[in-house]
């Protein structure tokens, strides 16, 4: 009988224990704790010479990575790779090539295709990371293997999906031309939208074949009417302006209607214009134009800090009327400021001074 009663007050003492444990042990499992992914550090180990940092995976096996390379050169990098072997993968173009320098200054944000048709939340991915490169030595691509990666798939968002393509040109009148001669700068065809922005001297200066959607007669910003051609008549006999344009295809997701945000300053002595605006949602893709009319001596462009962007074109007239385009990838959301700033302060004339943003959210 005591053997019996010790018998049935070990179980009853225990039996709990155990099932506690049990259900702990179930819970943990359905949150994935003993999942392969839970053991996965997400990594990118770069081969000697380059850089290849914080990436992140998505569902769809996107991948968005932090790369740079420190050579003995200058590395153009056109197109992205990813394998899950160390066979030769398919490459990627880039919407746009990649500069980068030997000192890792400008290590910046890239994005390339895992092999993968779907990607379940938390499953890690590992393989190997290759560039398609050029040098200025040799313009023939080279094909390297250039880092181990172990991402885990830890959004369905867009992040790391790739950015719409985009062209650019730009085109400058130095001195003094004729009456009515119009300024133009044709952007490489084949996008759904072009942008173009100018900076000019005189008042009479006007747009011929954009519509504005900031700006005034000095310094302005807006979208083609039609065609690719960013067209500016100088409607005074003496003049000079400055043009810039870019070509954009908002495919992977992304739309062809923007919001805009424009700031302009017309003053004898303020000598900067800055302009803040808001991205909405996460990934948008930014484009910022500014422009400096009137008298503008010299000017420079301030990028809003954290947000992953790029001076892309600048053209520059030769009394220093000037207009520039920038571009951020994969901007988080939040507000920022794009600033223009210039040293004519003090001039006795007017500098007229534009900056404006172009916001494209992912659909």
């Amino acid at each position: 009988m005591v053997k019996s009663q010790s018998a049935m007050e070990y179980l009853m003492t225990y039996g709990w224990a155990i099932l506690i444990i049990a259900v702990v042990l179930a819970v943990l499992f359905q949150l994935g704790v003993f999942s392969s992914a839970s053991f996965t550090s997400t990594s990118c180990t770069a081969q000697a010479g380059f850089l290849c940092a914080h990436p992140i995976m998505n569902t769809t096996g996107n991948v968005l990575i932090t790369l740079g390379q420190a050579g003995s050169q200058t590395i153009t990098v056109t197109a992205l790779g990813c394998s899950n072997s160390t066979a030769e993968p398919s490459f990627v173009s880039l919407p746009k090539d990649i500069v980068l320098t030997p000192d890792q200054s400008n290590a910046t944000s890239a994005v390339f295709q895992c092999p993968i048709v779907s990607q379940v939340l938390g499953t890690p991915f590992a393989g190997y990371l290759w560039v398609e490169y050029t040098t200025p030595d040799q313009s023939t691509p080279s094909y390297e293997m250039v880092a181990t990666l172990t991402a885990v798939a830890s959004t369905t968002g867009i992040v790391g999906a790739p950015k719409p393509s985009m062209s650019f040109v730009s085109a400058g009148v130095n001195a003094y031309q004729p009456l009515n001669n119009a300024l133009t700068a044709t952007v490489p065809s084949g996008a759904s939208l072009y942008l173009c922005g100018v900076g000019s001297t005189y008042g009479s200066s006007q747009p011929a074949n954009f519509v504005i959607d900031a700006g005034n007669s000095n310094a302005e910003s807006g979208h083609l009417t039609s065609g690719n051609e960013c067209t500016y008549t100088q409607t005074y006999s003496a003049g000079y302006a400055s043009l810039v344009g870019i070509g954009l295809k908002p495919s992977n997701g992304y739309t062809t209607s923007y919001t805009v945000s424009s700031s302009l300053v017309v003053s004898q002595y303020v000598d900067s214009s800055s302009v803040a605006y808001t991205v909405s949602e996460p990934d948008s893709f930014v484009v910022l134009i500014a422009a400096c009319g009137y008298t503008c001596a010299t000017s420079s462009i301030t990028l809003p800090a954290g947000a992953g962007c790029q001076q892309q074109q600048y053209q520059v007239a030769s009394s220093g009327i000037a207009s520039y385009i920038a571009t951020c990838s994969a901007q988080a959301a939040g507000s920022y400021t794009f600033r223009i700033d210039t040293t004519d302060g003090g001039n006795p004339y007017n500098a007229v001074m534009l900056t404006s943003a172009y916001v494209f959210a992912p659909t």
